[in-house]
């Protein structure tokens, strides 16, 4: 029995059926909203080659999380609250830029030219 506490993010969000259109559409559903390396280095036993392989998977530990996560809903483990409120708000602000991607494709019929 462990007395380690863990710090759970439930996410998702609800797209109308034109959102979702456009997504598929513009094939945005694999477009990465946030990405960041965990390291959580184990320094109980560092001589040992269990510390060693367990500091190399930590290293090489990403959380990433995109479009299509958010759709069918994920849940990210943190460490701690910390951790997870700067997550949190990190999600919470790629999804107003996502926002806006969604409102201009909802715009976009085609071909735009531009002059200058």
């Amino acid at each position: 029995m462990s007395n380690k506490v863990v710090f759970s993010l439930e996410m998702q969000v609800n797209l109308s059926p034109e959102e979702i259109e456009n997504v598929d559409r513009y094939k945005l559903g694999n477009e990465v909203l946030f990405s960041k390396e965990r390291v959580a280095f184990d320094n109980s036993d560092s001589g040992s080659w269990g510390a060693v392989a367990r500091n190399l998977a930590a290293a090489a530990t990403v959380l990433t999380i995109n479009i299509n996560d958010l759709v069918k809903g994920r849940v990210v483990e943190c460490k701690d609250i910390v951790e997870m409120l700067d997550v949190e708000e990190q999600i919470r602000s790629a999804c107003h830029t996502f926002n806006s991607v969604l409102q201009a494709a909802a715009q976009f019929d085609g071909d735009e030219i531009i002059e200058i």
